[in-house]
């Protein structure tokens, strides 16, 4: 591989790994001639669709194109190259398995922003802006007034403050640090809670636990613990013991049945 740093052809892989998709192979190399290290991907190659432009044309797709269009969307933001190759990885396996037959550029733009959505608003609103057709200004300002972030989250002391995607995933994340569900999972149920909440302009931060408490309950009980002792407000050791013994219980019946 050339070396990204000093253009050097000539490295070595000091570790290598699946990526979080299972979809590629994450291998990392070190350059043989001025030590950089870098990371490379390599997954198994498919035929590709043709994409059909606006004006009828046909052309190879050309997962290129997408990549680049991300990456300047995402262009300084927080957002780390392991997600933004993930998110490469998922489009480019879902276009070529689901629009064998073809697929047009609009379909494509739709694909890349649902995804930008997800990652970081201020990329998607960037993609947007450059790509999607608005017939005029107050269209554009009516999309970004749908975003989450225009969700505002009612703190317990009456204070007002916009809702933040990254804080949602940021809290399911810790409390399911070290169980078997994976980031995709995480990211997943964070969506799931954002788009019940796609028609509020406003929700108290305790509603927002309560959901965020739903979920983890049906999908793992030591995080929904976790969580609970965290944010749920129990009058004293006793009634949180009480709720524990109470998963126990629900387990055991379930067990029954």
């Amino acid at each position: 591989m050339i070396c990204p740093a000093c253009n050097a052809d000539g490295d070595k892989v000091i570790d290598s790994r699946p990526a979080a998709d299972s979809r590629a192979i994450r291998r990392r190399r070190e350059c043989l001639a001025c030590g950089n290290r870098f990371t490379t991907y390599e997954q198994v190659e498919t035929p590709s669709p043709t994409v059909i432009k606006a004006d009828g044309r046909r052309e190879p797709f050309m997962i290129e194109k997408i990549a680049g269009s991300i990456d300047m969307a995402l262009k300084n933001r927080p957002v780390s190259r392991e997600r933004i190759q993930t998110v490469i990885s998922d489009l480019t396996a879902r276009i070529k398995n689901e629009y064998s037959g073809g697929i047009n550029s609009g379909q494509i733009g739709e694909l890349v922003q649902k995804e930008l959505l997800k990652l970081d608003e201020v990329s998607y609103v960037r993609y947007a802006a450059a790509h999607q057709r608005f017939s005029d200004k107050d269209e554009f300002i009516t999309s970004l007034k749908a975003l989450p972030g225009s969700l505002q989250v009612i703190k317990a002391n009456g204070r007002y403050e916009p809702f933040k995607r990254e804080k949602l995933i940021s809290s399911i994340s810790i409390a399911l640090r070290k169980r078997p569900v994976s980031q995709r999972k995480i990211e997943s149920l964070a969506e799931e809670i954002i788009e019940s909440l796609a028609k509020r302009r406003e929700v108290s931060s305790s509603e927002l636990g309560t959901l965020i408490m739903k979920r983890l309950r049906e999908i793992d009980e030591v995080a929904y613990i976790r969580f609970a002792s965290v944010y749920r407000k129990f009058k004293d050791v006793s009634e949180f013991t009480r709720e524990v013994e109470s998963l126990s219980e629900e387990e055991k019946l379930g067990s029954q049945n």
